[in-house]
């Protein structure tokens, strides 16, 4: 217990985690007072995108009109094609037109619902072979987001510049397991092993009465419980700032992930603690692996070098090639645990999480037999 008092005090009062702790809850800070100041950009940039959208209706209207007039016979089957395509965009125009008015006004209702029908114009439009410069994907994911937050009357918020208590913490969330908490923990852990054979003081730990797996278990639970910290106040902040400055909220606020190839909605309380939850995880792998590769290399660059080749290869690896028969069985799964939660096709958000586990357990158990006969070269 004194040895993990000891690491614990010896982290908690670095320099390094006192700024780095500061410096991210300034940067959570600052992140809220810029999406604030950016609010009228945004809507000014929404309002544009509108904009363009009716200039490309108003340019296809042009099309079609020269086309009928000049290049096709009245009566036959393309022509009576191009003039059905021709009503599609004039609805779209219109639609598009609309939509430009709404954005910045009070009638969010109106506006959710101008897009729901704005959005199956297109899909119906696209489907008449009819190009259109939306995606199929936005199409899908916008129509389901609107549906589900006119049901639970939430008005929308911009995505990645709102001042809503719940949909600030899921961007600043986002940004922590989209590797912000991997970066944050390698800065924490860098030298946590290693800085004790680079300066030989390894030698006075191996000189203590007790046991040598203890210095690999008090180093695992000091940093977990340091990261914890660090996670804790960034939460925090991220809350306490968008109350204090911020507006009103609903956490039941929908977030559109795919289950096998099926749209479905998931509250964003439900996907900050999914998130959170197995970038955790991943933290606590990373930890036990790191400790393992610090025994073996006993150099902090070359134990950074040797943790992130492992990550990276693991995260190509899953990306690359389907595993979705391995899910069970992939302790990388969760390397970017977001994709993870958001598309779920012939697996589940949760399916790697006992592997994941196990392995950090044994990766730990190796370590702390590796240190009982490591020697300071």
């Amino acid at each position: 217990m004194k040895l993990l008092v000891f690491e614990f005090k010896k982290m908690f009062f670095s320099k390094k985690f006192l700024v780095l702790l500061a410096f991210l809850v300034a940067l959570v800070v600052l992140l809220f007072f810029r999406n604030v100041i950016l609010e009228d950009y945004v809507l000014d940039e929404k309002q544009s995108n509108y904009s363009y959208l009716v200039e490309v209706s108003e340019m296809n209207n042009r099309t079609y009109t020269r086309q009928l007039e000049q290049d096709l016979e009245e009566g036959t089957e393309e022509y009576e094609e191009i003039e059905m395509r021709q009503e599609m965009n004039l609805d779209l125009l219109n639609t598009a037109d609309e939509l430009h008015n709404l954005v910045g006004t009070d009638e969010w209702q109106q506006q959710l619902n101008v897009e729901i029908s704005f959005m199956e114009q297109v899909r119906d439009y696209r489907m008449a072979e009819g190009e259109y410069p939306i995606t199929e994907e936005e199409i899908h994911h916008t129509l389901a987001l609107n549906q589900q937050l006119l049901a639970q009357g939430i008005p929308k918020e911009i995505e990645n510049y709102s001042h809503a208590p719940p949909n600030f913490l899921l961007q600043v969330v986002n940004l922590w397991v989209t590797l912000g908490a991997l970066v944050v923990v390698l800065l924490l852990i860098g030298d946590l092993m290693t800085s004790e054979f680079e300066s030989r003081s390894i030698n006075l730990l191996f000189t203590q009465p007790f046991n040598r797996a203890h210095i690999i278990v008090s180093k695992f639970v000091s940093s977990l419980v340091i990261y914890l910290i660090v996670l804790v106040a960034v939460l925090l902040t991220a809350l306490g700032v968008s109350y204090l400055f911020g507006t009103e909220g609903n956490f039941q606020y929908p977030v559109i992930i795919e289950v096998d190839g099926v749209l479905r909605a998931l509250t964003s309380v439900d996907y900050v603690v999914q998130a959170v939850g197995l970038m955790s995880l991943m933290v606590v792998f990373m930890i036990s692996l790191y400790l393992l590769y610090s025994l073996l290399f006993k150099q902090t660059i070359m134990t950074l070098f040797a943790l992130l080749g492992t990550l990276l290869l693991g995260y190509i690896l899953t990306a690359t090639f389907s595993m979705d028969a391995l899910a069970w069985f992939n302790p990388f799964k969760y390397v970017l645990p977001e994709q993870a939660i958001l598309t779920q096709e012939n697996e589940r958000w949760y399916d790697a999480i006992p592997v994941t586990l196990i392995v950090s357990v044994v990766l730990l158990f190796i370590a702390s037999t590796k240190i009982k006969t490591s020697k300071v070269d």
